[in-house]
This record gives structure tokens, sequence and C-alpha cells, in this order.
């Protein structure tokens, strides 16, 4: 009997620049059998067409033949989405080109990421304009900046400003939903009226990390080194933050609110943590080194300290002038710690602009808040809280009587975590002190120092400039991601599965009492099937279960051949790996997705944060 072979057909299958379709080339197919070509676009591209044996078939990411019966041409094209996600900044034209792109209305300009890349001298520039504007007397009426603006440890020298008359100056005049990172400005002169600051007159609802000003900044109202004001975002419901920022600009305001750090800090959900101020800060009232006026109910200073002195005439201290964020703020619903938590100032001098008139209670100036006053909040009266918080100079200067820590208070006792089941009690009749015994002269126990005479990190166990500290940080102050201890976050231990739920479930709004009710959450939502609870997840198991919980959106670009172990990648998680790179929730390291490696708490706190980022956009 002679067996007749079946009929060999070829599919040519080809894409153009920026994209792939796999397999391709001369593809051999049955007779009667069928082929699926899948096409995906690179980084900065779209699919723009398919055709079909010459055939427009539209943008599609898969096409099958069914059937074969002869041969067939498959071939798609791609366009660009724009230039390449990063722009790289290297010289002054190109900064002063951004302003004036910002400051013109150019929307696309305002949104993208930008990337220093060489040392920019600014000193041919007599007044920097900043970048993005906002009419504050009509507020539709702003340009802001809204992208990202990455110093990538580099330096911006010599920047000045000469605009005695106008609001929001700085490098940045107004950001809103921005990133500014990894800055130094140094030798600045910033002059400007209100909302005035080195790195940022105006941020709403942005973040500032590892930015660093020296020189001097001086304004009229909320004037700071780093920031004159920084705000919630309110229409987003996204406060600011300041995480790692060191001001030494000798800061001037000649009326209110004034800071080492930011003029004014407020707004829910606004949070500052390991910074730093060694300028002097000079103001007449709500003066701070750390901050002039810090007011909301749910706003937080956590781990900052002061070297430097402070000139004031009323509601002035070390920390902050004013202090009327309550307890509802970051870790409010924890005990023993609020608003204002383990900050310190290691010299404080207070000095009068004007001689004392009265009492105490019109002066308010203390070594770390001039005055702690009440929020009212929900139908409460919410105080100001400090924790953990201490000075090692007792403040001094023409004032009656001297307060070693706080000017004026509405709140009667301050726990200090540090000596367990101890309280500092406010002696309300001098405005002043009264310390426990355990406590001692001066607050010395308030504080843990380094071997150094530092503050160590409040997360002992990590670094606090570690990368993940930012993310810590924020799921602890949300409830989403508890460390492992008061003071720990053990950012190296691994990630288990049944971990993973009850963070992903806190992340949809949940609150389940226990761990199997935090189960039966993963699996009703699909993020998992609920198997080997305690068993260790790796990167792309973790992966998996965020993009399944983001409901699995759809994937267009192949990000993972830019991945030296790309290829590695399971074929059930190639989607979900594709999209989280995609939407920059997961970098890589060094050219590596490390896919199957554990996950640890800190990739783990830093994929959350994100992700919150990208879904609640």
């Amino acid at each position: 009997m002679q067996l007749k072979l079946k009929d060999i057909y070829t599919i040519t299958a080809s894409a153009g620049t920026g994209g792939t379709i796999t397999p391709s080339g001369a593809v051999s197919v049955f007779d009667g059998s069928s082929q699926s070509f899948t096409v995906m676009a690179d980084s900065g591209y779209e699919i723009a067409d398919v055709k079909v044996d010459g055939a427009s078939v539209g943008a599609q990411t898969s096409h099958t033949f069914s059937n074969v019966t002869a041969t067939h041409t498959i071939a798609a094209t791609f366009s660009s989405t724009g230039p390449s996600l990063i722009y790289d900044i290297s010289t002054a034209a190109q900064l002063m080109e951004l302003a004036k792109k910002v400051n013109g209305g150019d929307a696309a300009w305002a949104t993208r990421s930008y990337r220093l890349t060489q040392e920019i001298d600014l000193s041919g520039i007599p007044s920097w304009t900043p970048i993005g504007t906002v009419d504050t007397k009509d507020f539709n009426n702003r340009k802001p900046f809204k992208g990202t603006f990455d110093g990538n440890g580099k330096t911006i020298s010599n920047l000045k400003i000469d605009a005695p008359i106008k609001d929001d100056q700085g490098l940045f005049g107004y950001a809103e939903g921005a990133t500014i990172q990894n800055l130094t400005l140094t030798n600045c002169d910033v002059i400007g009226n209100d909302y005035v600051g080195g790195i940022a007159g105006w941020a709403s609802g942005s973040r500032l990390a590892n930015c660093s000003a020296s020189g001097v900044v001086k304004g009229n109202y909320e004037v700071g080194g780093i920031v004159g004001i920084a705000n919630q975002l309110t229409t987003r419901n996204i406060g600011s933050s300041m995480v790692n920022c060191t001001n030494a600009c000798a800061v001037t305001g000649k009326t209110d609110c004034v800071g080492g750090l930011a003029g004014n800090f407020t707004g829910d959900n606004s949070w500052m943590a390991n910074c730093r101020n060694s300028g002097e800060v000079s103001g007449t009232s709500y003066v701070g080194c750390i901050v002039g006026s810090f007011n909301n109910t749910e706003a937080t200073i956590r781990n900052c300290y002061n070297v430097e002195s402070i000139l004031a005439s009323k509601q002035s201290g070390g920390i902050a002038g004013w202090n009327s964020a309550g307890s509802n703020g970051y870790y409010g619903t924890e005990p023993g710690l609020g608003s204002i938590a383990y900050c310190y100032s290691q010299t404080h001098t207070v000095s009068n602009v004007e001689p004392p008139v009265g009492s105490a209670d019109n002066y308010k100036q203390g070594a770390l808040v001039g005055e702690n006053f009440y929020t009212y909040s929900n139908g409460k009266n919410l105080p100001g809280v400090l924790t953990g918080c201490g000075t090692f100079a007792t403040a001094s200067g023409n004032i009656t009587p001297v307060n070693d820590y706080v000017g004026k208070a509405q709140q009667t006792s301050f726990t200090n975590p540090y000596v367990s089941g101890t309280t500092t009690i406010l002696v309300n009749a001098l405005n002043s002190w009264a310390r426990s015994p355990e406590c001692g002269a001066a607050g010395a126990n308030f504080w843990v120092l380094d071997g150094n005479g530092n503050p160590a990190p409040v997360l002992t166990s990590d670094p606090g400039g570690a990368y993940f500290a930012d993310a810590a940080w924020y799921l602890r102050k949300e409830n989403i991601m508890k460390g492992t201890g008061e003071t720990t976050f053990s950012g190296g231990e691994k990630l288990s599965r049944q971990q993973s739920w009850m963070i992903l479930s806190r992340v949809d709004g949940q609150a389940p009492p226990s761990m199997a009710a935090a189960k039966a959450w993963a699996v009703s939502a699909n993020v998992s099937d609920g198997s080997n609870a305690g068993g260790i997840l790796s990167r792309q198991q973790l992966v998996v279960m965020l993009y399944r919980a983001a409901g699995s959106p759809a994937v267009t670009e192949n990000k993972l051949k830019n991945f030296s172990d790309g290829s590695a990648v399971a074929a059930y998680a190639k989607d979900a790996m594709n999209w989280t790179l995609e939407a920059e929730i997961l970098t890589g390291n060094g050219g590596k997705l490390n896919a199957a490696d554990p996950a640890s708490r800190a990739n783990a706190a830093v994929m959350f944060t994100r992700y919150l980022n990208v879904v609640q956009k």
C-alpha cells in the first residue's frame, strides 16, 4: 500500500522595526493544520497594523491560520509612541528648555520622565525661571510639572533666583503628582515672595526623595530649604512625601510658616521620614527647623532631626513651630505612636526678634515644638502628638519662661516607647515639661543614637536609607504591610503565600480578621488557588498575584527580551511579568529579573507600593 504524504505549506511571517512576531520567518504547516502567531510591540512602540496576504486585519496581537491549504504571508508593522521613556538632560540649555515647554502648557513635556546625566552649573543664568507655574489667585490657571525628575546622583550648582515679588520660586515652581529624586543643589541663592524653596516652591501630592540643598533661601510666607509648601493633591487624594532629604540652606522668611525642610507640610496622607536640617532658620511665627507649620489629622513626621539654631518671635521649635496633626496620623492606630515620632533637636537656641511682652502663652517657643494644638476631626478634638522625641540641649534665649520641649500644648502626656511603661507629663501651669524619673534630665533617654552620635534608624534591623525604606514607611502608615516588630521591618526575610494574601486583601480595601479569611478572599478574587499557605513565594509568583489582582490587563509589549534572563521566566508568568515591567512595578536588577528567586519582604514592599500607584491612577 502506498502512503500519501500530506502537503506542506509555508507561512512567511515578518515584523518591522519596533516589535516582534512569533514564530517568525518561513514556518512550515501541514495541509489542513492550524498555525497561530503572536505580535508584540517593543517599549516605546505600539502595533500599527497586521496584514495577512497583503490585506489589513487591524492592529491584532495574535492571528491564527486555520485549515491551511495554501501558502500565506503575515506582516506586522509598528509605530513609535514617542521618544524614549526617559529623557536625558546634560546641559543648562536643556534644563531651560524643559522649563519653557512645561510653563508653555506642553502636556507631553510636563508628564515625561527626565534624568540628569551630567553635573550642571547655572551660574550663567542671572535669574532662573522655575519649572511649572500656578496662579495662586486662580488655581485653575496652572501648568504643573507632573513627571519624574531623577537627579541620578548629580549636582545642579549656582541656581540663582531674584524674584522678590513673585510666588512659587525654586528649581521647580509648581509640581503636581510628580517625583523629584536623587538631586543635589549646591550654592543656591533663591529669593521669592510666597511659596519659596530650593528644590520646589510648591509640591502638591508629590514625592521628594534623596534631595539636598545648600546655600540661601529667602521669601515672605511659606519658605523652606527644600520646599515652600508640600500638601495633598485633593483631586486624587494623594499626599506629599519627603524621604531622606537634607537641608543645609540658611532659610529666612519675613512672616509665617518658615522651615528648614518645608515651610508648610500638610494634607491627609502626607508624610516625612529620615530628613535632616543643618541650616539656620529665621522667621516671625510658625517657624521650625524641620517644618514651620505641620497641620492635618493624617500626616506624619518621623525620624527627623535638627542640628541648627532658630530665630523667631513666637510659635517656634527645633522640629516644628506649629503642630496640629492629630493622633489619626502615621501609625496613629498603634499604641504609643503619633504624628511627630522619633524626632530630636540636637542643638536649639531660641531667640526673640521682639522682646517678650506677656506670658509664655503669647510666645509659645520650645526646643521641639512651639505650639502643640488640637485638630477637630470627625466630631473629636485630636491633639498634636509627639512620641519618642527628645532634645539634647535646653532651649535658651530671651523668653519667659524657658520651655525645654513644648512652648504651648493642649495635651497633657506623651508616651516614651524607649522606656517601657513611662509617660512624660506636661505641667500646664508653666507650659513646660516635668520628666518621669526614668527619662532623666534633658530627656537623654528619649532617643537612641548610633556610635557616631547620630539618630539610629527607627527600623533598627534595616538601614535608614535602604532602597525599600520609602515603601516600608508608606505601607505601615496605610496599615497594609506591618513590620515584624515595634522597630523592625526585616526586609531581608522571605514572603510566604499567606502573607501575600493578607497584604493584597488590604490593598483591595478588605480587612480580613484572620489568615483563613485572607485565603478565602484570595481564592474568590482569583488571585491564588489557596494552596501551600506557608510556602515561600518566588518573584514571578508574586508578580502573577499582582497581575491577577489587577484583572489580568492586556499585554502588548515584549519587555522580557530586554533582560538577559528573560527567557527563563516561566510560561505561566510571562504576561504578568510583561505587564509589571510595562507598568514599572518591576524594574529588574542589573539587567536581570531573577524571576525564580524568593521574594523578600523588601522586594514585596516596593512592588506593592508601585502597584498601588498604578491601580489608583
